[in-house]
């Protein structure tokens, strides 16, 4: 049995078991959060290029969320003393749920704790 089902063109249920997240190492996962970011702030919402992407890019904390190994969401992260401040997080709209919302938003949460200037 699939732990994937599509319910209609946009949306896909999806077992939650298999959501991960992982803080981005590589270029190919930085590859994968501007694909994330460019599929849900560029085409669905319009902002553009130029405002998505910027120089605190290059100094963040990215993470990301998976979907077995497919990107589904992601996160950027710029620590300031004693906080952190959460920017462009986004999930592809097909996998939005509050399963992989909620998930997204908790894993940030612990990072924050565990996690110093990156």
């Amino acid at each position: 049995m699939s732990d994937t089902k599509t319910v209609s063109d946009t949306k896909t249920v999806i077992d939650p078991q298999f959501i991960h997240f992982k803080l981005v190492t590589t270029q190919v996962e930085m590859m994968h959060v501007a694909a994330v970011r460019g599929i849900c702030n560029l085409e669905e919402v319009g902002v553009p290029a130029q405002h998505e992407f910027d120089d605190n890019d290059d100094f963040a904390t990215h993470a990301l969320g998976y979907y077995h190994d497919e990107p589904i969401s992601a996160v950027r992260m710029r620590f300031f003393g004693d906080f952190v401040k959460l920017e462009r997080a986004c999930v592809r709209p097909r996998y939005r749920n509050a399963q992989a919302g909620q998930s997204q938003h908790q894993a940030a949460q612990a990072d924050q704790s565990t996690d110093s200037c990156a």
